[in-house]
């Protein structure tokens, strides 16, 4: 009895001390395991997108190519929207200088606050532009950086595929081997499935987005509604920002107050159906995770790897419970993580 009682505490010691392991080097490993992990889900897409494509070609040449140009013509568009953009800010700076100073005046009617001193070419002044700079220039580089890693990954595993199956007849048994391709097939599908549909979504939602701040005469609703499609890739919080940042933006630019108000409930009554009607019954019972495990695990990856852990924590989390619920160990995580206490049979 002892002896049993001492197993279980030796065991129980030594997966909390695995777990530390694990987790500390995710941390410290993050430039690294995040490029990889981004280049795994990006070829699950590639993989997903040429099938669906030769499918219906029935050519591997053109499917590759046809691939290869919709996630080109993707990137373009992203690029194009981000740089013309900011170009476009940068050119109405001067105009928020006479609103900010409008401002100032407003709040200096208010009994007890002195800002007539206030000066928007002091404030300029006292900005430190060399360290601005030396920091978008470090925050640029690291992401062309880490970028260029992702790429090299995806051309290299891409190249290894072909190999991949009879490097696994020489290392599992028919049995494992088996039950390997199942994880992996099931991963392909749902993550591509989860992928697919929210792209979708967020799009739909980038759309409306785009469709309400035009209607309202808002400058840069195009930025605007490429950050509502983005966030909507984070659960939950990211549709909060996608409503807050266009909302306070619009306080800058008209002088009536209505109208960020009005903007902010269009948006808030468009997020509201998307997310609460429409995506759940495209989705359906796909994910199979619990609305708390959604929450836990985004802010778990998020403060493993930042904002990229957020958008990667549903993802990760999908294929983490496959995984778990392959095994008789942690299938019991597997029953925890899903939504109705439901695994599914594959």
């Amino acid at each position: 009895m002892g002896n049993g009682k001492s197993i279980g505490i030796i065991a129980g010691a030594t997966s909390i001390l695995a777990s530390y392991v694990i987790f500390y080097v995710l941390y410290i490993g993050k430039n690294i395991i995040l490029p990889l992990i981004v280049s795994i889900f990006l070829i699950i897409l590639f993989t997903s997108s040429y099938r669906f494509f030769f499918s219906h070609i029935k050519n591997k040449f053109f499917s590759v190519l046809i691939t290869l140009l919709a996630f080109s013509l993707f990137f373009l568009l992203v690029f194009f929207i981000i740089n013309s953009q900011i170009n476009n800010f940068i050119e109405e700076i001067p105009r928020y200088k006479d609103v900010f100073l409008k401002f100032a005046k407003y709040i200096n009617t208010i009994p007890g606050i002195d800002m007539t001193s206030f000066s928007f070419e002091k404030i300029i002044a006292q900005i430190d532009f060399g360290s601005f700079a030396y920091f978008f220039t470090g925050s640029v580089t690291s992401i062309v950086g880490t970028i260029g890693t992702i790429f090299f990954y995806v051309i290299f595993l891409l190249a290894e595929m072909k190999y991949f199956k009879s490097k696994l007849s020489d290392i599992l048994v028919d049995k494992e081997r088996k039950r390997f391709y199942n994880i992996v097939l099931q991963i392909n599908q749902d993550i591509s499935s989860y992928f697919l549909l929210k792209f979708f979504t967020a799009f739909v939602n980038g759309a409306l987005s785009f469709t309400i701040l035009t209607f309202f005469g808002v400058d840069f609703a195009l930025f605007f509604a490429f950050l509502v499609f983005l966030l909507d890739f984070i659960p939950n919080i990211g549709g909060l920002f996608a409503i807050l940042i266009p909302f306070l933006y619009c306080f800058l630019q008209f002088d009536a107050l209505y109208i960020p108000f009005l903007v902010l409930l269009c948006l808030i009554t468009q997020q509201t159906l998307m997310g609460n009607f429409i995506e759940p019954r495209l989705m359906g019972d796909r994910l199979n995770i619990s609305p708390f495990v959604i929450i836990f695990s985004l802010i778990f990856w998020g403060t493993l790897w930042g904002i990229a852990g957020a958008f990667l924590a549903v993802p990760l989390m999908t294929m983490l419970n496959i995984i778990f619920s392959k095994f008789k160990t942690t299938r019991p995580l597997a029953i925890f993580i899903s939504q109705k206490g439901e695994i599914k049979k594959k």
